[in-house]
């Protein structure tokens, strides 16, 4: 998380902008807001939920209610869907709290997997969350101490365009030119793109100036829902500019797909009998052939546990392409 952290320092320091805020803080104020009290955002892009209450000895997971603001969210470690503008409880084990993006959020991260050095990283990972327009600016410098001086830094804004397009969805991800201080730029950095919430792609390109350049397509990461790009080595004097199409259709199936494999992971860790189990899983399985709403109607009547009820609902509850 150092780019963005980094990132969010910056902002501290210039727009006084502290990198936690109580939820409160960015919501309009309505009865019922302060109820929320541990929910809070960290730094300009995530929404964090911290699950404080007993893990129920049934189905293994702790909840928390929780109010999601207007537009769609992603869960960052299971890359599940989420609509808001209302509040919901949402299920996690032990290992796992609910950390949301909105669609349309690009996150910066270092690349490196070893070593905890704090300089501009020469491989950086873009978490980009299909599914909305977003932006994000990354600020970097030269030096391990800056005074906070603009002319010490280096500024690189990544634009994201989203577009519906009948049966298929058209994004554009534009890295500009780095501006600022020119001794705070790399010689080349390389970019591993986490394309959230896309499995396959049916048209790709990528332009630097007036050149097509080479994209390597990689292997789509199911358990956080990403299809992985690596783009060729760029030194930041132009902007690049990656264009990507999937399918509609292919994109829902997945994420019915999806929706099964986590809800079986639920049932297979519950502690409930095997009949059960199988019960509710058959529910499961029509979906695509009946709604979401009668396939949450059958689970309910199907599941004695309240906690593992509950996580199913959150489950057929998430939004969908």
């Amino acid at each position: 998380l150092v780019p963005f952290l980094y990132t969010m320092n910056y902002l501290a320091h210039v727009e006084r902008r502290p990198l936690i805020l109580p939820l409160y803080y960015e919501e309009k104020p309505w009865d019922g807001l302060y109820d929320y009290k541990n929910e809070y955002y960290f730094g300009t892009e995530l929404l964090c939920a911290p699950i404080t209450e007993k893990e129920d000895p049934v189905s293994g997971l702790g909840k928390v209610k929780a109010w999601l603001p207007e537009g769609r969210w992603v869960d960052f470690f299971t890359g599940e869907k989420l609509t808001g503008g209302r509040e919901l409880e949402l299920y996690r084990s032990l290992e796992s709290i609910p950390v949301l993006a909105k669609e349309g959020t690009i996150l910066p991260l270092d690349g490196r997997e070893e070593g905890n050095a704090v300089d501009a990283p020469e491989l950086m990972e873009l978490h980009i969350f299909s599914g909305a327009d977003g932006s994000f600016c990354l600020a970097e410098d030269e030096h391990e101490y800056a005074d906070f001086r603009k002319e010490d830094w280096a500024f690189t804004r990544f634009s994201l365009r989203h577009e519906s397009k009948g049966e298929s969805v058209e994004e554009v991800l534009h890295i500009s030119a780095v501006e600022g201080n020119e001794n705070a730029l790399l010689k080349e950095r390389l970019f591993l793109l986490h394309l959230r919430g896309v499995s396959s792609l049916e048209g790709l390109s990528l332009t630097y100036g007036d050149s097509e350049l080479p994209v390597e397509v990689g292997d789509y990461l199911e358990e956080e829902d990403a299809l992985l790009l690596s783009l060729p080595a760029w030194d930041g004097k132009e902007g690049i500019c990656l264009r990507y199409r999937y399918d509609r259709e292919k994109r829902e199936a997945q994420e019915n797909k999806l929706l099964q494999d986590r809800a079986f992971t639920l049932l297979q860790n519950a502690q409930i009998s095997y009949d059960e189990k199988t019960r509710i899983y058959a529910c499961l399985e029509e979906l695509g052939k009946k709604t979401r709403a009668e396939i949450l109607g059958a689970v309910h009547s199907r599941c004695t546990s309240e906690s593992l009820r509950g996580a199913l609902v959150e489950l057929l509850s998430a939004s969908g392409v």
